[in-house]
């Protein structure tokens, strides 16, 4: 089970531009949680940017657009762990479970975490970009605390009933 509060983004004009792609900024803070895999919680702050999932233009037809899909939540908590560095391997492993709790299917979660688990090493051991170093104390990440993981379920639930 995978739930998180609303999405909510804006288009950033110049980060498209300067990237040469989409570049899409959190306008409110996102909460997910997801039981696959253990008990993950995660707090992506409003004014991180992404580039949702990193699609190259020749599968787009295949699986869809950046910023498409029941695979985008997963890829923007996917690039938050990314901008932090955090474990790669528990990184791309979160992917793959939030995209199968989302309803991604089999092939196309797979193929996509093995596209970021073959390709994504540059990504990950990028500097952190100047728009989004002010967002990192912001960030918040749990893996395997039900606690942690019940705290942020409620939070969520009192978010998406308003």
């Amino acid at each position: 089970m995978i739930i998180h509060s609303p999405l909510k983004f804006e288009y950033v004009d110049d980060l498209s531009v300067k990237a040469k792609q989409s570049i899409m900024r959190l306008t409110e803070d996102m909460l997910v949680v997801c039981d696959r895999g253990g008990f993950k919680s995660f707090r992506v702050p409003k004014g991180m940017h992404t580039n949702g999932a990193s699609i190259p233009q020749s599968a787009k037809t295949i699986i869809g657009g950046n910023f498409d899909g029941l695979y985008l939540v997963s890829a923007i908590v996917h690039d938050m762990l990314y901008l932090i560095q955090h474990n790669r391997k528990e990184a791309d492993n979160a992917f793959y479970d939030m995209m199968r709790a989302l309803g991604v299917g089999v092939l196309k979660a797979t193929a996509m975490y093995q596209a970021v688990h073959l390709f994504g090493k540059d990504a990950f051991n990028s500097p952190i970009p100047q728009e989004d170093a002010k967002v990192l104390e912001k960030i918040k990440i749990s893996m395997n605390n039900k606690a942690e993981y019940e705290k942020t379920l409620s939070l969520i639930k009192e978010m998406n009933s308003k």
